[in-house]
């Protein structure tokens, strides 16, 4: 496999819901030739936790795994930690997958009580050793017990962030003072507002277009319930994590785009944004990065593969000058057996079997350096790519084959020259 970018989407476009709206784009942008599907969202990344007795074994494995690479010790909690993306989907695109998933509405369009769909599929890169680590996070999602976190704002710090202290196993908040290079501890009452929030179902598969973002928990909401989530924010209080308070009051959406021809339509969009005179810097066209990608991915290939073919070449020609040259030199030899009465059936004979142990002979060296190399190879591309050790089987019969084919048109050519030459 090679390891490449990969996207759900072909066309992004971020704008600020001031500039213009976000519905009114979108039906405009569902209109244009090629489009096959369109959404939007609002998109936030908070610290939250989860209770531990509700996490998976393979969760907690991984957390434990990590601490001990990164030298911090690890002890059990009470609460994990971990970062969550709250994915704010456009109602229609929110309720199709509802639908999709099987899920009832009415569970998550009560504003008395706003649920999420959790997206519990994690595919997380391990900087320290560089691989990828699959899992789910939750064994009882309903006794998880969520909770957000939100650093209020205070003009004596410069950021913070939160921390599990491992000898009391409470949460609390680390604060860099303002224009210093020192920071204090406070508790969490002091630092955050904590945000409750309800899950009502774990599934595995995020909507069509948010497929690649699974190196966090995704909680989904519908996005006309963005000020329902944070209905308990304090009044005249800025968060670090939130835009504005309340959030729906100045914040940026993105719209997502799948096309036929992303080349072409991000041509079209960028004279309709020119027209409407909305910011075109924001408009990325993801699926061109990738084909880039793909086609320094396919140059690397070529070369690698006319490299093969030539070192291939090099070595049958080897093959082929080493064993006519012995046979050439073993005239006398054959000639001798010949004379006491060697038949030509015989003789065929034996230099069958002397080509099938010069095959085997290659075999039993090259067929294990090659499991050496496959071996050193996949740990080489393991850090990028999140995949199994497997032997390429169907190639040992190709090269085994190849192998017995030099040798025996080789043979063939060398005992022909002989009789040619008698």
């Amino acid at each position: 496999g090679t390891v490449l970018s990969n996207s759900s989407y072909d066309i992004q476009y971020t704008v600020r819901n001031e500039d213009y709206s976000p519905d009114t784009l979108l039906s405009e942008l569902k209109e244009i030739k090629n489009v096959t599907n369109a959404a939007y969202a609002y998109e936030l990344y908070l610290t939250g936790s989860v209770k531990s007795s509700a996490a998976s074994q393979n969760y907690l494995d991984y957390q434990k795994l990590y601490a001990q690479q990164l030298g911090t010790g690890y002890q059990e909690q009470e609460l994990s930690l971990e970062d969550f993306y709250l994915i704010f989907l456009e109602d229609e695109a929110f309720r199709s997958y509802l639908k999709e998933q099987g899920l009832p509405e009415s569970v998550f369009y009560n504003r008395e009580k706003p649920t999420a769909v959790a997206v519990d599929s994690l595919n997380r890169y391990n900087g320290t050793d560089g691989k990828y680590y699959s899992f789910t996070m939750f064994s009882d999602v309903t006794q998880a017990d969520p909770k957000l976190y939100l650093l209020r704002q205070f003009k004596k710090y410069d950021s913070g962030y939160l921390e599990i202290n491992q000898d009391t196993g409470k949460l609390q908040c680390i604060q860099w003072l303002a224009g210093k290079n020192e920071h204090v501890t406070c508790t969490l009452e002091e630092s955050a507002l904590t945000v409750p929030i309800s899950i009502g179902a774990a599934v595995q598969k995020a909507p069509a277009l948010f497929l690649n973002k699974e190196e966090a928990p995704q909680l989904f909401y519908p996005y006309s319930f963005i000020d329902d989530v944070f209905s308990g924010l304090e009044q005249n209080t800025e968060y670090w994590n939130l835009p504005s308070n309340p959030p729906s009051q100045e914040h940026t959406t993105r719209l997502y785009l799948t096309c036929e021809d992303h080349a072409g339509t991000y041509g079209t969009i960028r004279k309709m944004l020119a027209g409407k005179g909305l910011p075109e810097d924001s408009l990325y066209d993801v699926a061109a990065s990738i084909e880039n990608d793909r086609a320094m991915v396919t140059v690397v290939n070529v070369f690698a593969f006319g490299f093969i073919t030539l070192i291939s070449l090099i070595a049958a020609a080897n093959v082929f000058n080493t064993i006519s040259t012995n046979i050439n030199l073993r005239r006398r030899e054959f000639a001798m057996l010949k004379s006491i009465g060697m038949t030509p059936e015989g003789f065929q004979k034996m230099m069958n079997f002397e080509c099938l142990l010069y095959g085997f002979k290659g075999l039993m060296y090259g067929l294990p350096v090659s499991f050496l190399v496959t071996w050193l190879i996949y740990q080489t591309i393991s850090n990028g790519l999140n995949t199994d050790f497997f032997i390429p089987w169907y190639s040992i019969p190709i090269a085994v084959g190849s192998v017995f084919l030099v040798v025996f048109v080789t043979m063939l050519f060398s005992m022909g020259k002989i009789k040619k030459d008698n």
